[in-house]
């Protein structure tokens, strides 16, 4: 278990990890400027010597909201388990360097269901450039285990409360490039999820970053194996392997 959060009135922790990703960065940071009024924080964690976007996020500190964590040069899953023990808000998300919120309005709308449905998991659709595009819905599906059956999610469609995330021990550091997978596999298997179903980010990136190396490949299906309990209940790891594996153009499946 992680230490706890300190104490706050914040709904919604949004945590970014950055590294040496300024041009990226601006674009999340554009869409970044609620009013003080919204009830949502912005957590950077980036690196000491990454003066360029600490230079840049100088400029921007008039957002009373945005706090910056030094990332301690473990990696990203490190620092994204930073951000969460450092977050305030009931609820947190991750949204990666270059990931932009679709508009704020979707986001104080998304903020408003939180407070009222006070669940502790909540699925929002995300835009994702290389998601078929009759995939592109949550309408069709009953619950989050057929979505990501049938469907491509990332880890920004979760928002999940802060403290259920630290029981949970965050992000599994025994995955290096996949630990992002495993937390959607462990919130998959959990049952208490309502879903948002608007488009409230926009996810820059064009494939799965974890899935373009042999050890990646190796951690899904390590991942999927593990997380298996019965015959009966490893329909949703064999496919979360064939999803993740076929997902990225065979280029980078060598």
């Amino acid at each position: 278990m992680l230490n706890p959060p300190a104490p706050g009135l914040i709904t919604l922790s949004i945590v970014t990890v950055t590294y040496h990703d300024l041009e990226r960065f601006k674009s999340t940071a554009e869409t970044m400027k609620w009013s003080s009024g919204m009830s949502v924080e912005w957590i950077v964690v980036l690196p000491q010597h990454d003066l360029p976007t600490r230079r840049y996020i100088d400029s921007l500190q008039s957002n009373s909201k945005l706090r910056v964590v030094d990332d301690l040069g473990d990696g990203i899953y490190e620092a994204m388990n930073l951000g969460l023990m450092s977050a305030r808000g009931e609820y947190v998300s991750f949204l990666n360097s270059g990931d932009l919120v679709s508009s704020l309005d979707l986001l104080a709308q998304l903020v408003d269901f939180l407070k009222a449905k006070k669940r502790e998991i909540v699925i929002v659709d995300v835009e994702i450039p290389w998601r078929k595009p009759q995939l592109t819905s949550m309408d069709s599906f009953q619950n989050f285990t057929q979505f990501k059956v049938n469907s491509f999610i990332s880890h920004q469609s979760i928002i999940i409360r802060t403290g259920l995330l630290l029981d949970m021990g965050g992000f599994d550091l025994r995955y290096r490039v996949a630990a992002d997978t495993d937390l959607i596999v462990r919130v998959a298997r959990y049952g208490q999820t309502s879903f948002f179903d608007r488009k409230v980010f926009f996810v820059e990136q064009p494939n799965f970053a974890s899935q373009r190396n042999r050890r990646a490949r190796a951690e899904v299906i390590m991942i999927a194996f593990l997380t298996s309990r019965g015959i009966s209940r490893i329909r949703i790891p064999l496919n979360l392997i064939l999803r993740e594996l076929k997902a990225v153009p065979q280029r980078f499946i060598r």
